[in-house]
């Protein structure tokens, strides 16, 4: 009988094993309902509507997208798919099928990014499922993606997708349980996760740009393969330079790539011709080849006829393209770190003071080696004046989120960088049918010395006509009377009423041209004295309203600057771009003063000074900047300290107002033609990025 036993025991033991393989592997996502951040959108597949295709463990056979058995997502930029499983159990394996077509514009997924959870409120990051060799353009194939060796313990899955181009498609994710379970922290929020997958695609893009990171792998940490990555690019650079730090010249306003790439100079000298109060600005890179990290200082001796203020930009993660930017501006003290491979933009600022020339040199040292960058600047007895005869604004509200409790320190520097015009939002007004200016004239205590206030009304907002009707004779007289108490209101606060412009409409639509063509027609003919102030942003808004506007202020657009040629009105431009910190500081900002000379507009404008497009109260903060997933307007940051950060855009359009300045005195000597052929010079060529420099010099040196 025991022999029998035996026997029996023998026979089922590896059909019991197998059943115990089963049950450690089994698809723990299988039959499951997730959630998606984006519906399945692509035509010709299942629209998922339940949010089970994925986990039904059917898997599509033909063509992947032409079938109703795949899920697929055209035009995003991530997809995020959360599957609860079934109850807490350990993780082995998580794997996503998907399919190319490199022909049709169809290619595997740029990444799979892996998290797991045991409670969906804290997670952490396993690997990118799609990361490998195999991960590559190629004919039409399907392929199954695993990520093996999860080895933990979880109650829920969490796969960021990023497309490789326009499309993504998937007909199946598995869960594989089994395996022990390690203890890896979920330390990362659930609301923090995008960006942690953030933070992860700029540093895999730096890696891909390194070309050294050919030891990542689907598990791998990505800032480890960065760290290995810069070193071996630094030791790669070395040889061609067969020393540690090396200096490297470049035009102040260029864009910087990261990884740098060092070059050698012949001459890392700077000639420097300004005004006094006149600004110029230099830069120069510090590339570190060494193996190890490396500190580095900075000094520059005083001379008489300029001060110099030397900065760092650092980098800030763009909106576009996940590229790493140098933007922000952070003031010098002595010293600065390098990492292997890590390249410093150090950027300069030269203020004349007094006439005359003189040198100094710029002291870069490590380690005992020291490099100096000789700095020759001539200061002619040309001065500046405070006040720009070139009108600029850029809607800084100070009652923005970044701004609100630095509204002193924001006007400053407002004024510092050129801008005169400012316009008081809508929340700071009374309505049309209330006359309580108090929030009005507090707005104004921190608007001293500017020239022009934009009193942006928003005619759209029903709440300005209120019980009555707009136009009607009694909105007339309301408004009248609210008029006369804004013009009371600013006298008492030391702003005559020829500053005074009403801003009824912003961009006006073309549902409300009559009724602005209307107000237009009636403030014309009975009150003159008003002055009305608008933004066009069409030829055809232009051609309806403009000649009715008291000041104009168009798109800068060819079309527009076409349409206003010859026009007897005040023209200013402005101009409008997502994901500033990735703008130009040359072509977009500097530029824009020359193309307003050369087009004899009077007026320049962009939106904005400190408007940030997120979710945590609209504020740039330096510490946590993320171009990825916000919309970004502003030219400057808020730094540790709480305190206003430039830019090199904000510096870079500030000198486009002293251009101006001396374009100014230059027209004067010689007539404004030749004025206007020397910006046109420059405007013309925008991708002659040190034309600018040598016009400034070419203007010194003729007014002298």
């Amino acid at each position: 009988m025991i022999r029998v036993r035996r026997i029996l025991a023998a026979l089922l033991l590896p059909l019991i094993m197998a059943n115990c393989k089963t049950v450690s592997a089994q698809n723990l996502a299988l039959g499951q309902t997730y959630t998606v951040s984006k519906n399945s959108n692509y035509p010709a597949v299942s629209a998922d509507n339940d949010h089970n295709v994925l986990t039904d463990g059917v898997y599509t056979t033909g063509q992947f997208w032409q079938s109703k058995t795949t899920t697929g997502w055209q035009f995003v930029l991530r997809v995020t798919i959360t599957i609860p499983l079934k109850g807490i159990a350990n993780i082995d394996k998580i794997s996503f099928n998907t399919a190319r077509g490199s022909s049709a514009g169809v290619n595997y997924p740029a990444h799979a990014f892996a998290f797991t959870s045991t409670d969906n409120t804290n997670y952490s990051y396993q690997g990118d499922v799609t990361a490998g060799a195999d991960n590559k353009p190629g004919d039409y194939a399907i392929h199954k993606f695993v990520l093996n060796n999860v080895r933990q313990k979880a109650a829920f899955v969490k796969l960021v997708i990023i497309p490789n181009g326009s499309f993504v498609f998937c007909d199946e994710i598995e869960v594989s349980g089994g395996g022990r379970a390690g203890g890896e922290r979920q330390n990362i929020a659930v609301a923090d996760l995008d960006k942690s997958v953030d933070r992860m695609l700029a540093t895999s893009a730096q890696i891909g740009k390194l070309q050294m990171g050919a030891d990542m792998d689907a598990q791998s940490n990505l800032n480890d393969v960065l760290a290995r990555s810069s070193q071996k690019w630094a030791l790669s650079q070395r040889r061609s330079f067969n020393k540690d730090l090396v200096v490297t010249k470049i035009n102040e306003w260029d864009k910087i790539n990261v990884p740098f790439k060092p070059q050698a100079s012949a001459d890392n000298s700077f000639k420097v011709a300004t005004a006094i109060n006149g600004d110029q600005y230099r830069a120069f890179m510090v590339t570190n080849l060494s193996s190890r990290p490396r500190v580095m200082n900075l000094s520059v001796p005083a001379i008489s006829n300029a001060r110099i203020t030397l900065y760092n930009a650092g980098y800030v993660l763009s909106g576009k393209g996940y590229d790493q930017i140098a933007d922000p501006l952070l003031k010098i003290s002595d010293t600065l770190s390098l990492n292997s491979g890590e390249s410093k933009l150090i950027f300069f600022r030269i203020t004349g003071i007094r006439a005359g020339t003189a040198s100094t040199s710029i002291k870069v040292s490590s380690a005992g080696v020291a490099t100096l960058m000789p700095v020759n600047v001539s200061v002619s007895n040309l001065t500046l004046p405070d006040r720009s005869s070139l009108n600029a604004v850029n809607w800084a509200y100070l009652n923005f989120p970044m701004l609100t409790d630095k509204r002193e320190a924001a006007a400053n520097d407002l004024k510092e960088h050129g801008i005169n015009t400012m316009v008081v939002p809508p929340n700071v007004l009374p309505y049309v049918v209330n006359n309580n200016f108090t929030y009005y004239r507090d707005y104004l205590k921190n608007l001293q010395g500017f020239k022009k206030l934009l009193i942006y009304i928003n005619f759209p907002n029903k709440n300005n006509y209120n019980g009555t009707q707009f136009m009607s004779d009694d909105w007339k007289n309301k408004f009248l009377t609210w008029y006369q108490s804004l013009i009371q209101n600013s006298k008492d606060m030391n702003f005559d009423e020829s500053q005074i412009y009403l801003y009824p409409y912003d961009e006006v639509a073309d549902k409300e041209l009559d009724n602005f063509v209307n107000f237009l027609n009636w403030i014309k003919s009975e009150h003159p004295s008003i002055k009305v102030y608008a933004t066009v942003a069409s030829t055809s808004r232009w051609q309806k309203i403009g000649s009715m506007l008291s000041l104009v202020q168009i798109r800068n657009t060819p079309a527009m600057l076409a349409a206003v040629k010859g026009s007897d009105k005040e023209i200013w431009m402005y101009d409008i771009a997502p994901f500033s910190e990735s703008l130009s500081p040359y072509t977009y900002y500097r530029l824009m003063a020359w193309k307003a000379f050369a087009n004899g507009v009077k007026g320049i404008g962009f939106w904005n000074y400190a408007d940030y497009r997120n979710n945590a109260g609209n504020k740039a903060l330096l510490s946590n900047f993320n171009g990825t997933e916000n919309t970004n307007y502003s030219v400057i940051y808020i730094g540790p300290d709480n305190k206003i950060v430039s830019t090199r855009r904000w510096e870079a359009f500030a000198q486009g107002v002293q251009d101006y300045q001396l374009l100014d005195k230059y027209a004067l000597k010689f007539g404004a033609s030749k004025a206007r052929q020397l910006a046109a010079s420059v405007a013309d060529n925008q991708d002659d990025d040190s034309r600018a420099d040598k016009a400034v010099a070419q203007i010194l040196l003729e007014l002298k």
